[in-house]
């Protein structure tokens, strides 16, 4: 049940909750990688119930659609040939252009990139290469475009809770992990979410970068 509470706490944050959960049950000898997928059910839900009223914005979106879909289109064909890709090294140049942004959006000459749906829905498909945060990963293209930060955080999980409960019930750990994750979740982001809110965007794509730079090194030299 450490595992559901940890899921609960991590998801939230731009690290690969996944990853630590599937570390947690290799340190203690017990299956650790599907019941790791099979408790994102838990924070998927706890997305939907508490990103409501924004998801009634963004989900009837051809924005929202588009970018669900193409991370489906990717993850399969990335999952079948490059599971063997280096998942942290992908994370670690991430990392690096998140900061590099923040630093030149303080200087006043940011420029981002042009809003895609397909952009966004690489990123969430690529996801699925080991050592990957998903959050990272689409809270990092949400802001290369140039989302806000509480923007960005909302849009990273709402495209995320399709394959949240797809993933959650087709690993199904157990009705009791999956209720813990779940109101584990709820408030931690209402603990974290308002503090995003106040956040100015540079110093979110530094914070973010280097959460992200630090646990990606990190799994690099372990």
């Amino acid at each position: 049940m450490i595992d559901a509470i940890l899921q609960g706490v991590l998801e939230w944050i731009p690290v690969s909750s996944e990853g630590l959960i599937s570390l947690l049950h290799a340190l203690t000898d017990t299956p650790g990688v599907t019941r790791a997928l099979g408790l994102h059910l838990g924070t998927g839900l706890a997305a939907l119930v508490y990103f409501r009223r924004e998801l009634r914005k963004i989900v009837g979106t051809r924005f929202y659609w588009a970018s669900v879909l193409t991370s489906f289109v990717v993850a399969a064909p990335v999952y079948l040939f490059l599971r063997q890709l280096p998942g942290d090294l992908l994370m670690l140049v991430t990392g690096i252009a998140l900061m590099v942004t923040g630093a030149v959006q303080d200087n006043g000459v940011g420029k981002t990139l042009r809003r895609s749906p397909l952009f966004l829905g690489i990123a969430q498909g690529l996801s699925v290469v080991p050592g990957i945060s998903r959050s990272a990963f689409t809270l990092s293209a949400l802001l290369l475009m140039g989302f806000g930060p509480s923007e960005a955080y909302v849009w990273s999980y709402g495209v995320g809770i399709p394959a949240s409960i797809v993933v959650g019930l087709l690993f199904f750990p157990d009705l009791p992990s999956v209720l813990l994750s779940f109101l584990v979740s709820l408030p931690v982001l209402h603990f974290l979410f308002p503090k995003i809110k106040k956040i100015k965007f540079s110093s979110f794509c530094k914070v973010v970068g280097l959460l992200v730079t630090i646990t990606s090194l990190t799994s690099l030299l372990l």
